[in-house]
């Protein structure tokens, strides 16, 4: 039984088991994540101011949350020293809880909860440290969703505003600590998170105008909290269907890929039955200049997988037989930036990948350009009318066709000892 594998099979309530996919992302997630907590249970971080911190980047949808909570179930079963804390800031301008409660704050209750006695010496920071001295034992501090604390607005929250800078200036407290008994990994979906926790975002007004808190935030001083991307992959790529719906259709994966754009989020929601309806994924509404762009961007890709695009219909209607058989997998052709002759910002392709609109894979300043999927593509060109409801109609009943892949039972290995010495090579 292989990290992984503890994971999907971990039993928390009664009947309750933990969901753990395995597409690269997922893997290369656990690989952060197992890294990190290894080092902290070592005492590796110990002297090395700024080395217990870092941020995980990752695009939205990829299942960076569920990684995280998977990962904090299970991780004092591997890492006995090390106190797991997950906090997400998801709904911070809603919660009362997080309004009202620091990072040590939330630290102290955890400690308490488990059973550690304090004593009144010195700032509650240094009582914290001083608890997990005594206990040979060290916190890391899953932060999620921090990008979403830049989004308070400080001329309409003042009092939220005032608490999540106090927050942020918790974190570059725990990002500058070299005992190496408390650690924090910070965790978001926007390309901006870089700029944000540098205190640079409040150059780029674009920026700033969506993350207000921006302007008057701390520098959290990006050497501190570095920035792991995790990789995104083209929404043509089948192997992430694949691993995430775990069936043997290939032309199941092929519909599927095309309409979610292999983002496992939307792909659990395909196999529900939850997005099969006739407008794409798109969570926010564009500004008129972002939605122009978005707009040419389409019309670029179309007109660059013309003849590919419609290979796919049949007397103009979207053919599901065709999208199962056809080679758009391999066929797609994706705009570099040399390819806009329209006026726009990196800034402005970034804030299409964060909001779902487009993905952007590779390197900037080299991103290689896609529709955030195919199926968006082709309502950019056709729009929603009978040839797209037919085929969702199509798509409705491939998935209750759908039949799981069988079961390969995989050698059993003993206890967790063995774990050690997986977690690098999954």
């Amino acid at each position: 039984m292989d990290f992984v594998d503890m994971v999907c099979c971990l039993r928390f309530p009664p009947n309750h088991v933990l969901k753990s996919y395995r597409t690269d992302s997922h893997l290369e997630m656990y690989r952060i994540l197992s890294t990190f907590c290894y080092h902290s249970n070592a005492l590796s971080f110990k002297h090395k101011r700024g080395a217990g911190s870092y941020c995980l980047v990752g695009n939205r949808g990829i299942g960076m949350s569920a990684t995280l909570v998977n990962f904090t179930a299970i991780c004092e079963h591997i890492y006995p020293k090390v106190i797991p804390i997950y906090i997400s800031y998801h709904n911070v301008s809603k919660c009362r809880y997080l309004q009202e409660l620091s990072i040590l704050d939330i630290a102290h209750d955890v400690l308490i909860e488990k059973g550690y006695s304090f004593r009144p010496e010195g700032t509650p920071f240094m009582q914290i440290l001083n608890v997990l001295k005594r206990n040979d034992k060290r916190i890391v501090i899953f932060v999620d969703e921090i990008d979403a604390l830049y989004t308070v607005d400080p001329t309409t929250n003042l009092i939220i505003a005032n608490h999540v800078v106090s927050v942020l200036a918790e974190l570059a407290t725990i990002g500058n600590d070299d005992s190496g008994l408390i650690s924090a990994l910070l965790c978001g979906s926007s390309s901006m998170i870089e700029l944000l926790i540098s205190n640079e975002a409040r150059l780029y007004p674009s920026v700033s105008s969506t993350f207000p808190l921006a302007n008057v935030s701390p520098n959290m001083n990006r050497t501190k909290f570095r920035a792991l991307r995790i990789r995104s992959f083209p929404p043509t790529c089948v192997d992430v269907a694949r691993k995430v719906l775990n069936t043997l259709d290939e032309g199941l994966i092929k519909v599927a890929t095309f309409v979610t754009g292999a983002i496992p989020r939307h792909l659990h929601q395909f196999m529900l039955l939850n997005i099969l309806g006739t407008r794409p994924i798109n969570p926010l509404t564009l500004d008129p200049r972002l939605e122009k762009l978005k707009d040419d961007l389409y019309n670029l890709l179309f007109s660059k997988n013309d003849t590919l695009m419609n290979s796919l219909c049949t007397n103009g209607e979207l053919d599901i037989e065709k999208v199962k058989t056809g080679d758009w997998v391999e066929g797609f052709k994706p705009l570099s930036p040399v390819d806009i002759n329209v006026s726009f910002t990196f800034t402005d392709l970034l804030t299409l990948n964060d909001n779902n609109y487009i993905t952007l894979v590779g390197q900037a300043p080299h991103y290689l350009i896609y529709p955030v999927n195919m199926y968006s593509l082709f309502l950019s060109k056709y729009g929603v009318d009978s040839a797209t409801v037919n085929f969702m109609a199509e798509t409705r009943k491939a998935i209750e066709g759908y039949v799981p892949a069988p079961i390969v039972e995989k050698k059993k290995r003993n206890g967790l000892s063995s774990i050690y010495t997986l977690l690098f090579k999954l």
